[in-house]
């Protein structure tokens, strides 16, 4: 029998997505039919069972400060283009997607499947950007405008490479015709992440900065802050993004409303 040795037991956040995906398989089988009209299962023998619940989820939050330690070593991350015959080592995209995932919110792989055709730059005080349907989870176009901070990632972006159509931002090294893998762009961020001397996040990467993003803006209405970060509702943003904060809980227990008798 192997040794157990060094091994960690799963958490119910992962025995839960098994779970989650065994029924799906399960309810399949019950709807399929052959050519013969046969059921592969007459019935989901796993229905009605419980699905474990992760009593304290792994959401860690990226802070402002370990993104603008993280930043001030993004240019020294490297990266090989191929052209043809010829290999050359330039600096990597991270620091303009680092700013753009810090400072819109969005997923990581929306923003490296961005194109020149999305950008809307005569739209807003800043520019905006059309988040297109198909790189969104629900499939749905959301118009954005952008930050100061946001656009400035994208004038360096058209500074150094120029383009129009559905040209990628981030397209891959090796082939033009691709974007960035987000494999890459999480190998960057470890790699930046090292030369900070920060810790890596328990159980998260780019996500983090997502959630930092919809911390930030706990002050902010509901319903743009869901508009503005690609949430299409609000229970989502609430309780799985925003996190409470020492901060804001210390204003909660010393910044009561005095109520009085009528």
């Amino acid at each position: 029998m192997p040794s157990s040795k060094g091994r960690r037991p799963v958490r119910d956040g992962t025995t839960a997505a098994d779970v989650v995906w065994l029924l799906g398989v399960l309810n399949w089988a019950t709807k399929w039919q052959d050519s013969d009209a046969r059921y592969l299962m007459r019935e989901n023998p796993a229905r009605g069972f419980p699905i474990p619940v992760e009593k304290n989820p792994r959401r860690p939050v990226a802070t402002q400060d370990r993104y603008e330690r993280v930043h001030a070593v993004a240019e020294q991350v490297i990266m090989v283009v191929c052209g043809g015959r010829s290999r050359r080592s330039v600096q990597s995209y991270l620091p303009e997607v680092l700013d753009l995932v810090h400072h819109t919110g969005r997923r990581i792989s929306a923003i490296l499947a961005l194109r020149y055709e999305d950008l809307r730059l005569d739209q807003g005080p800043q520019g905006s950007i059309l988040w297109p349907a198909d790189t969104d989870k629900t499939k749905k176009q959301w118009l954005v405008p952008l930050s100061s901070s946001s656009r400035a990632a994208i004038d360096r972006i058209l500074a150094e490479r120029p383009g129009i159509g559905a040209a990628y931002l981030f397209p891959a090294p090796r082939d033009p015709s691709k974007p960035l893998d987000k494999d890459v762009a999480a190998d960057w961020l470890l790699e930046a992440e090292k030369l900070a001397g920060v810790e890596k996040h328990d159980g998260s990467l780019w996500h983090a900065y997502r959630r930092g993003w919809a911390t930030a803006r706990k002050h902010l209405p509901d319903v743009d802050v869901a508009a503005a970060g690609g949430w299409s509702d609000t229970t989502t943003l609430k309780q799985v993004y925003q996190q409470a904060d020492q901060e804001t809980m210390y204003k909660v227990v010393s910044e009561p409303a005095v109520i009085r008798e009528a």
